[in-house]
C-alpha cells in the first residue's frame, strides 16, 4: 500500500482490512491483513469514522489532482490564443487566404506536428478565429442594448459607430465575417452561433424604434433588416477594399456611415396615424415614394 500522507502509521487495522476487502482480495498473499472481514464487519467498519488525518490526506489528493488538472487546462487554453494571434499576424501579412500552419509553428517555436494537437486543420484555425471574430463583435453591441429603452435611434447609431470601430481595429477578423476570403469555408454551428446573437440584437433595436415612434413597422421585418446590413456591410466593405489603415472616423466610406443611416431612418419613416392602427405592419409604402403635398 501507499502510504497516506497524514497519521499512515496510524491507519487502524480495521481501515486497512476493510479498503483489502472492498476488492475480495487474498488475504493468504504476504502483507495482506491477518484475517478476513467478514460483510457484517465490513458493513459495521463502514459506521466508523475515518480518522481526520486520512481524511484530510484524501482531500489534499483530489484538490492536487485538481490543481494539476487546472493548470494544464489553463495552458492548452493559452496555447490555443497565442496560436490564433500568431495566424492573426500572418494573414495580415500574407493574405487572409494565404495563412500557412507551418509558419505559424515556427513563429511559435514549435514542430507543425505539435500545432496540430490544438487545431485538426487550417480551416479549424478559421473556424476558431470566425467564433473570436463574432463573438467580440456582439460584446461591442452589449452596452448600447441597453440604451434602447431610452432612445432608439440614439442607441442604434451608437453601435453602428461601435461596430466600425471595432472593424477598423480588427481588419483580419473583419474580411472572415464581412467577406468569404477562404474558398471553401463555412463557419461551424457552434462558430456561427454569435452571428445569429447579432442578428437577433439587430432586430430588437429596429423593433424599439418602431415602437418608440421612429421607425415604421416595416423597417423590423426581414426585407428592413436586410437593408440595413446592405447598408452597413456596404460601408464596411467599401473602407476595408479601399483604405484600410484609416480609423473609423477618418476613413473616406465609413464617414459615410451616419449619413447611410439617416438614409434608412429617412426611407422607414412612420406615416402619419401609422401606430394607431397598424394597418401598414410589415408592407409600406417608402417615404421617398409616397404622394408629395401639392403647394
Amino acid at each position: 500500500m501507499v502510504p497516506l500522507i497524514n497519521g499512515a502509521d496510524r491507519t487502524p487495522q480495521w481501515f486497512i482490512e476493510d479498503v483489502w476487502g472492498q476488492f475480495d482480495d487474498d488475504h493468504t498473499r504476504p502483507g495482506a491483513p491477518p484475517h478476513t472481514v467478514s460483510p457484517k464487519e465490513r458493513r459495521r467498519s463502514l459506521q466508523r469514522p475515518v480518522p481526520d488525518g486520512v481524511l484530510t490526506s484524501l482531500l489534499v489528493l483530489g484538490f492536487l489532482n485538481g490543481m494539476r488538472e487546472d493548470r494544464r487546462l489553463r495552458r492548452r487554453n493559452e496555447t490555443v490564443q497565442e496560436i490564433l494571434d500568431v495566424a492573426v499576424e500572418v494573414m495580415a501579412e500574407e493574405g487572409v487566404a494565404a495563412l500557412s500552419l507551418a509558419e505559424v509553428a515556427r513563429r511559435m517555436g514549435m514542430r507543425p506536428p505539435s500545432l496540430y494537437q490544438y487545431f485538426p486543420s487550417k480551416m479549424a484555425v478559421y473556424d476558431a478565429l470566425f467564433e473570436r471574430g463574432m463573438r467580440q463583435a456582439v460584446e461591442v453591441l452589449d452596452p448600447y442594448l441597453a440604451m434602447l429603452c431610452e432612445d432608439p435611434r440614439s442607441a442604434i447609431t451608437a453601435g453602428q459607430e461601435a461596430t466600425i470601430t471595432w472593424v477598423m481595429a480588427n481588419p483580419v477578423l473583419a474580411q472572415l465575417l464581412y467577406w468569404r476570403p477562404v474558398p471553401g469555408f463555412e463557419p461551424s454551428p457552434r462558430a456561427f452561433e454569435p452571428a445569429v446573437r447579432q442578428l437577433e440584437a439587430l432586430r430588437t433595436a429596429l423593433q424599439a424604434a418602431v415602437d418608440a415612434g421612429q421607425l415604421a413597422p416595416a423597417a423590423a421585418s426581414e426585407e428592413g433588416v436586410a437593408l440595413y446590413t446592405v447598408l452597413t456591410s456596404g460601408v464596411i466593405s467599401q473602407q476595408l477594399s479601399n483604405e484600410p489603415s484609416p480609423s473609423a472616423g477618418e476613413g473616406r466610406f465609413t464617414r459615410l456611415a451616419q449619413t447611410a443611416l439617416d438614409m434608412f431612418f429617412g426611407y422607414f419613416a412612420p406615416e402619419e396615424g401609422e401606430f394607431d392602427d397598424h394597418i401598414l405592419q410589415g408592407s409600406r409604402t417608402p417615404a421617398a415614394d409616397r404622394p408629395q403635398p401639392v403647394g
